[in-house]
């Protein structure tokens, strides 16, 4: 779900399984903006130069090499949001990784992932690509309403403690994002899921 006025996306969601870890593609870096948001409600590639933020994917591009057709719009820049450098190539990419690692053993999981604004936030380029103060995830497995999820908030800067550090609850992150992601789960199941926080990592 794309913001039209922030230029990034609200959440970006998707379904990882074992078989989709195949490796049939290789990393493309082929930014670029996303042809279906229209010029004006979009980010381009020139609002991130010289900005001092990464380009940083909200679905990365290691979960989606099953295609080179897939991995190429891992790229657009409707995935992407500014993201702190140290942020997004320290315990950002750790939890990617260990995501895979879940869904490896799993076989299957459900993640969430996006932006948080916390107050007025500053922009990058001629378009004011808003820079969040936050990011966040939630993983979900589970079926047969026997589902257990782990969730996380990140401030926008390199961050300072270890990835369980930073655990919370979906219901935090719905309170600060004033989204709502699991309504299609039967409402006693989705009170349960969002409120519990996970105790600690997940085990690979």
């Amino acid at each position: 779900s794309h913001d039209d006025g922030k230029k990034v996306a609200k959440w970006v969601s998707y379904h990882l399984t074992d078989d989709y870890l195949v490796e049939n593609a290789i990393r493309s870096d082929k930014f670029k903006a996303d042809p279906d948001i229209p010029k004006g409600k979009r980010a381009e590639l020139e609002d991130y130069k010289g900005s001092g933020f990464d380009r940083g994917h909200i679905a990365p591009s290691a979960d989606m090499l099953r295609s080179q057709s897939i991995n190429d719009e891992s790229f657009l820049l409707s995935n992407m949001a500014p993201q702190d450098p140290s942020l997004n190539r320290g315990i950002w990419a750790t939890l990617e990784d260990d995501v895979r690692d879940w869904a490896a053993k799993r076989k299957s999981v459900w993640i969430i992932a996006g932006p948080i604004f916390d107050d007025e936030p500053k922009t990058i380029g001629s378009n004011k690509v808003r820079v969040p103060q936050r990011f966040y995830k939630v993983v979900v497995s589970g079926q047969d309403c026997n589902f257990d999820s782990i969730s996380f908030i990140f401030p926008n800067e390199k961050a300072q403690n270890n990835l369980e550090y930073y655990i919370t609850s979906i219901d935090e992150i719905e309170q600060a994002t004033g989204l709502n992601f699991l309504d299609i789960v039967e409402d006693k199941m989705e009170e349960k899921i969002e409120s519990a926080s996970a105790k600690g990592l997940w085990s690979k």
